[in-house]
């Protein structure tokens, strides 16, 4: 079972305003931990149980819960919580977590594409749509590599799981630092093919040529692999253990109950073990070496086991049961054929106790010849269907890494009724002390959690701009509050990244910016105090509706926040008219300006009369000086334009123009009104007296009326100081 820690509590989610600090992350002055329980009886899911009936014991301390929530996936997939898309109403903690572990060293090639296919089946007909999944390979030759982080996005898991191999990561342009969205592999292929020298294995079908030299390639590092002297073969397996080692570490954080689907042939467990039963002529032949004295013939780690090989073993076992993960192992190899002694049988049976030990061991099962891994694992997925998510704040919480007991009950006792849940957790650690893998990790879970909020303020907006082959390009702009994202920060250079993706309503990933960028501190760190950041990103988006998820880190600290925008995209060929909110750029510029790396050359969204700029999320104003705002706008006749303007102390947007004009008129000014190409957004520059806004915590709403008589209007918060 998996165990999540809320590093603060839930918050409302924001819109499009600056967040304030609703939600304390990475910090342990607040924190609460979440464990997903699953009551089974006679290998049934218990129901109907409440808070009352739990007991929970941390470090032997009785612990009083903070929430309790019931999470049954057993429910038809036709009500309205399950629709895919309102699973993010379902607390990240009491979603099921399923790592597909593919082992590229020790399965034959042909075995890892049999298993990638009924990976693929899994996915699509098994896996409820509240489940997670993620893709991770590991080899001798380079360890563990995650191809795609957990996540619910089922076109990215059936991606990951195609690409196996075939494109590596350094070779994507526009690669996810995060692997939360891996790319479309058809362009990725057709760039491969692009980039190779004409010759053979690049004409035909370029898809199955690449497929097959994946195959290939596979192939090649598995003879380089092979080995005979048990010697290399201990080493192997120790090398083996070390990197599910390493994939226990990787599961320590990550919320919800977590089962390690693991894809391969297995290993040598006489490594481990010692000689099986089966093996009577080696055995007799070490024997009669014994009688004979002959005691240099005999090597005690193939008799008994290797001990190295078995320490290795069990910290491995550990590792996944303090992680709260089972590891749930797949035999790929299926049905094998025999020679006439058997021993192709027999290879095969100390290859699947290996794969037994894991995982009996780590409260998993042991998958035999399937092709079909749902049915496999039908029982399993019945199991864990109905989940207790139980939540508490442990009081006397050290952020020191130590691992933290958690023993969990029913108050009344019941005949054969077990509980399944993970013993314990670790404490978070200092964030620059965190594994990079496991911060890796940790970020991506930030963006599929409902919640919002964290160290300092963030504001966001989205303006839509231009059309071309069937994308519109989106502006995203983030206002980062510098003290706090400052507070903590050692040495000279603050370093900073920046996340956004967009959401379909499916859940799947649409596209996504991300930029790692230093900020040196002895020329901005008064910025930083005074105002903060303002970035600018780009994303690709087909008109629809999304969920703009945003993500601000100082990747020194770990100080984070977190905004969602909920953004509709027009059609800019044949949808509706639109007008984009007020962009209004703040007469004294004192922020410091970032931009993601541009992805392609195209003119600057943003042509204010004193040159081009970047709006503001939540402008501060002054009343003397003029403001400039820019408006966006699509399906207007731009002749004969008129344009009025409103100053209202409402906190939320007009839901009709007829609210907002019984308040304070204000002068508004069109002075230029630029045409767009198809496909494109005019731009409208207007001009305000500041002094006519009033003073303090305001709402600017601006209506335009083309000479058709078609009326738009939108509107933005304002603050404006009154200077006299």
């Amino acid at each position: 079972m998996g165990l999540g820690l809320l590093l603060g509590l839930s918050a409302a989610e924001g819109q499009r305003r600056r967040t304030a600090t609703d939600t304390v992350v990475e910090t342990t002055d607040v924190l609460a931990v979440e464990i997903p329980v699953q009551v089974l009886q006679d290998g049934k899911p218990v129901t109907g149980l409440t808070r009352d009936d739990f007991q929970l014991v941390d470090e032997r301390k009785k612990q009083d819960l903070l929430d309790f929530e019931v999470i049954d996936l057993r429910l038809d997939r036709s009500d309205r919580f399950w629709d895919e898309t309102d699973t993010e109403s379902i607390p990240l903690a009491g979603r099921r977590h399923f790592m597909l572990l593919f082992d590229l060293s020790f399965s034959d090639p042909t075995a890892i594409v049999r298993a990638r296919d009924g990976a693929k089946k899994l996915i699509l007909e098994s896996l409820h749509p509240a489940d997670m999944a993620g893709v991770v390979t590991f080899s001798e030759s380079r360890g563990v590599n995650l191809v795609l982080n957990f996540t619910s996005d089922r076109r990215q898991m059936m991606q990951a799981i195609d690409e196996l191999g075939l494109v590596d990561p350094i070779d994507r342009p526009n690669t996810d630092p995060l692997r939360v969205s891996i790319g479309d592999l058809t362009t990725q292929i057709e760039n491969l093919g692009a980039n190779q020298q004409a010759g053979p294995g690049v004409t035909g079908d370029l898809r199955a040529e690449l497929l097959e030299s994946q195959l290939q390639t596979l192939q090649d590092s598995r003879r380089m692999a092979a080995v005979s002297v048990r010697e290399q073969k201990q080493s192997q397996i120790q090398t083996y253990m070390n990197i599910m080692s390493s994939v226990g570490q990787m599961l320590r954080q990550v919320k919800g109950s977590t089962h390690v689907v693991l894809l391969s042939e297995g290993f040598d467990s006489t490594v481990l073990l010692g000689n099986s039963i089966e093996d009577q002529a080696r055995i007799q032949q070490i024997a009669q070496a014994a009688e004979g004295g002959r005691y240099w013939e005999i090597d005690s780690n193939e008799r008994y086991g290797s001990t190295a090989a078995l320490f290795g073993l069990t910290q491995v076992i550990e590792e996944f049961r303090r992680s709260g993960a089972a590891i749930q192992a797949v035999d790929i190899g299926g049905l094998r054929a025999t020679d006439i002694d058997g021993s192709a049988i027999r290879e095969a049976g100390v290859k699947q106790d290996g794969l037994f030990v894991l995982a009996n061991d780590t409260g998993g099962e042991l998958f035999r010849n399937y092709n079909d891994f749902g049915q496999a694992m039908g029982e399993m997925l019945e199991r864990s269907s109905v989940t207790y998510l139980l939540t508490y704040q442990p009081k006397d919480l050290i952020a020191d890494g130590r691992y933290r007991n958690v023993e969990i009950k029913l108050k009344s006792k019941r005949k054969g009724v077990r509980l399944v849940h993970r013993p314990g957790y670790y404490a978070p650690l200092p964030y620059a002390y965190a594994d990079p893998t496991e911060k890796r990790m940790n970020t991506a879970r930030m963006l599929f959690q409902t919640t919002n909020g964290g160290s300092f303020e963030l504001g966001a907006l989205a303006v839509p701009t231009e059309q071309t082959n069937g994308r519109v390009q989106t502006s995203v702009v983030l206002d980062i509050e510098g003290a706090g994202l400052l507070a903590g920060n050692e040495g000279r250079l603050l370093p900073l990244e920046v996340y956004g993706y967009a959401f379909r309503e499916d859940g799947t990933v649409a596209d996504f910016f991300a930029q790692a960028m230093g900020l040196d501190l002895e020329e901005a760190r008064l910025t930083l105090i005074d105002r903060g950041v303002r970035f600018w990103g780009d994303l690709a988006l087909e008109p629809g509706r999304y969920r703009l998820r945003t993500l601000v880190r100082n990747s020194g600290t770990g100080r984070s926040c977190v905004e969602t925008l909920m953004v509709d995209i027009p059609d800019l060929l044949e949808g509706e008219p639109f007008l984009s909110e007020p962009l209004v750029r703040e007469p004294e510029d004192l922020w410091l300006e970032a931009r993601e790396q541009a992805r392609t050359s195209r003119s600057h969204p943003f042509p204010y009369a004193t040159g081009p700029g970047v709006p503001s999320t939540q402008p501060r104003l002054r009343s003397d000086k003029e403001v400039e705002v820019i408006l966006r706008a699509f399906g207007i006749a731009l002749e004969d334009l008129q344009i009025r303007a409103w100053a209202s102390e409402s906190a939320e947007p007009p839901a009709n123009l007829e609210e907002f004009q019984s308040g304070d008129a204000i002068d508004a000014t069109l002075k230029q009104a630029r045409g767009a190409a198809p496909g494109g957004t005019a731009s409208l520059l207007v001009t305000i007296p500041a002094k006519t806004l009033g003073s303090t915590d305001r709402r600017l709403v601006i209506a335009i009326e083309d000479r058709q008589g078609r009326v738009l209007h939108s509107s933005i918060e304002i603050d404006v100081e009154d200077v006299r």
